[in-house]
């Protein structure tokens, strides 16, 4: 898929995989964030694109991976309004764009539809932009500051809706990446996920568990890369000697071991907490995600170094994962701004 740039569509209803975050009542699979992140880590080594849409976009058959929003007070009607899987991907795109947007009144000029949104902006950097269906976005319908942001339920299909050029990227070849651009594009009314003014707070009610899922992809990533160097070091020998009996790998081997195994016990601390609502449940994701990151590229990193010119080489899937793992300390939050949550929680106590 990424050598291809192209991410086949096809139904994933065997694995059951695609509805990991769907309430049981909607035939889903969600009962805690730690089933998630669990699948992140252990099958981010198959491929960390794939793992990482699992984790934030829609289900092909129910509408919405994720679909706390859509069970908030005035967003039930939202569930069944999805389109329906015919072999084509169907994703969420949480967004916070800001976008200018008026309210079609009764007394507004041309305003026959009078209770339309009319929407105008643009968001750089969607994941799959132009091939998704629908784009749950956050827009200003009032004033400054959170509580003048809405969510609002955009299909592909509305005039006025447009994507740019398909982004070339260092890595996740196989994920379209593109701007979305909307152009006077009228929205009716029923698309308004909860009420008015209730955006910002949808917006954040998915960003800690996106976050240990950019988390566990990693982790499952890494642990890949670590299989594979454990694999080449021992069958590799130099000097007559397998170069995994030298000391100074086995302190690599072990090292990365280590900080592997500790990120995947927050991690999973994390988890526990973003599914008990913990008070301190962001703090946490926030330093599961930096961490967990973190690890992944250090342990891509030092796989690919183990396996000499060889892992700069696309034989070896090494160097896919030393380029896809890297975006991931940007993705969800940089581990920068993870770091500044962590440090305002610890200075607010």
């Amino acid at each position: 898929m990424g050598r291809e740039a192209h991410l086949p569509a096809r139904d994933d209803q065997g694995g059951g995989r695609a509805r990991l975050r769907v309430d049981l009542r909607l035939g889903g699979k969600w009962r805690h964030q730690s089933r998630p992140a669990g699948i992140g880590a252990d099958h981010g080594g198959d491929g960390l694109w794939l793992c990482v849409h699992l984790g934030l976009h829609l289900d092909p058959q129910h509408g919405v991976l994720d679909d706390r929003p859509f069970r908030q007070p005035g967003g039930e009607g939202q569930i069944p309004s999805a389109p329906r899987h015919d072999g084509r991907d169907r994703q969420l795109l949480p967004d916070r764009a800001r976008l200018g947007i008026r309210r079609r009144g009764a007394q507004d000029e041309g305003g026959q539809d009078g209770d339309d949104y009319i929407v105008t902006g643009s968001k750089q950097f969607i994941s799959g932009g132009g091939e998704n269906e629908i784009y749950v976005t956050m827009v200003r319908t009032g004033e400054e500051g959170p509580k003048g942001i809405s969510c609002l339920v955009i299909e592909k299909g509305m005039a006025g809706v447009s994507f740019g050029a398909n982004e070339r990227k260092l890595g996740w070849h196989s994920q379209p990446t593109a701007q979305v651009m909307f152009d006077g594009v009228r929205v009716p009314k029923e698309n308004l996920v909860g009420a008015e003014g209730e955006g910002f707070r949808i917006a954040m009610m998915g960003l800690d568990g996106g976050r240990l899922n950019i988390g566990a992809c990693s982790l499952g990533g890494a642990q890949r890369c670590l299989d594979e160097a454990i694999k080449y070091t021992k069958d590799r020998k130099q000097f007559g000697t397998a170069i995994a009996d030298f000391q100074n790998t086995q302190f690599m081997l072990a090292d990365m071991a280590t900080e592997l195994e500790a990120a995947r016990a927050l991690l999973y601390m994390a988890a526990a907490k973003v599914t008990a609502n913990a008070p301190d449940k962001t703090k946490f994701a926030a330093m599961a995600k930096r961490l967990a990151t973190d690890t992944g590229s250090s342990v891509a990193d030092r796989a690919l170094q183990l396996h000499g010119g060889y892992g700069y080489l696309m034989d070896y899937p090494i160097e896919r994962f030393w380029r896809d793992l890297r975006v991931h300390s940007i993705l969800e939050g940089t581990n920068q701004v993870m770091r500044m949550i962590v440090g305002r929680d610890l200075t607010r106590q």
